[in-house]
């Protein structure tokens, strides 16, 4: 499934590569995590390079999903302009597969996604990659999804069956196209 998920954004007929791509929900336990972790695995697979960010500055679990240390990330780069990405992106072990943890808990996570720090950020993750994905935290509980939603090429919206309710979703969807977001 992840497979068939990554080759309709590779070769979806549009001007403008999908290079970053935002993962969220409507709330949380909904799965956007593991679809982060899974779909960074299968660009990776594809031989090109690949960057998961966990984006959730709140209750970070990505770091988890790869079992890696969350020491330094996102957070940190976002809180000082002396932190440079290759100091923060760790090696997952999968060839063509890094991560970029959450980090330093913030005091704002809100203002600072979307600062103009955060601009920077993103144009440096794209420059280091060809493919970033974001794991966001979900979209129904803090602005922060829909405020980094327009800077991204593009955005998925993972809902659990038997559990996402149809009004939230579309709830999601309707802010999501309103912030002018490319819901893929």
């Amino acid at each position: 499934s992840y497979r068939i998920i990554r080759s309709r954004l590779r070769f979806r007929p549009l001007e403008k590569s999908t290079r970053s791509i935002m993962v969220t929900s409507p709330l949380s336990d909904e799965g956007k995590t593991i679809t982060v972790g899974n779909l960074g695995v299968v660009f990776a697979q594809a031989n090109l390079k690949t960057i998961v960010v966990d984006a959730d500055l709140r209750h970070p679990s990505l770091h988890e999903v790869f079992e890696m240390k969350n020491e330094k990330g996102l957070g940190d780069l976002l809180d000082s302009d002396s932190t440079r990405l290759e100091d923060v992106l760790q090696n997952t072990g999968i060839a063509n597969l890094q991560i970029l943890t959450s980090g330093k808990g913030l005091l704002d996570p809100s203002e600072k996604l979307s600062s103009e720090r955060m601009n920077e950020v993103l144009a440096e993750l794209n420059r280091s990659a060809d493919v970033v994905i974001f794991d966001c935290p979900p979209a129904l509980v803090f602005a922060d999804a829909v405020d980094l939603s327009r800077r991204m090429d593009g955005v998925i919206v993972v809902a659990r069956a038997g559990k996402s309710k149809r009004d939230v979703v579309n709830q999601v969807l309707f802010d999501l196209r309103n912030a002018r977001a490319n819901v893929l």
